[in-house]
């Protein structure tokens, strides 16, 4: 099956989030419908990077700036029956070029403690691990990748 990727802009249409929530609820479960499309709509530079077949979204990778020169990687996933075929490393490196092209210098992102899968990819893909935050009894790790070296 041909998996095709795309990347939507703020302002995302309707539909794009619509769809993007549902994918999130059925991976995730009740992770917050309205934070999800908050972000996607009020954060500066929000981005939705997508990897379809000709059915349906089968993968994702949210982003907004964080700061004027830091974005950050907010949420990603790939349906089970489409994972450990590349869907996510590609959705990243497309995500981490076009940050660069928009002259952000660095990259943040989080990952539970516990995904390990997650973390590894991470670190796969030049992440540092850089902190440690809680949230309630969860732990994330805090990585950062620098995209454009400071003179």
């Amino acid at each position: 099956m041909t998996i095709s990727y795309s990347v939507a802009n703020a302002p995302i249409e309707e539909a794009v989030l619509v769809e993007f929530v549902a994918l999130s609820r059925r991976l995730f479960g009740d992770y917050g419908e309205r934070e999800q499309s908050w972000r996607l709509v009020h954060m500066p530079d929000a981005t939705l990077w997508q990897a379809r077949t000709s059915e349906q979204l089968v993968g994702f990778k949210a982003g907004y700036a964080h700061t004027r020169n830091r974005y950050y990687s907010w949420l990603g996933a790939v349906v089970p029956e489409y994972r450990r075929q590349g869907i996510a490393s590609q959705l990243m490196a497309s995500q981490h070029e076009w940050a660069r092209k928009n002259g952000y210098e660095s990259i943040e992102t989080s990952a539970r403690e516990e995904n390990r899968i997650m973390r590894g990819l991470n670190i796969e893909s030049g992440f540092n691990e850089v902190g440690k935050r809680s949230k309630g009894s969860d732990i994330d790790i805090i990585c950062e990748k620098v995209l454009i070296q400071r003179e």
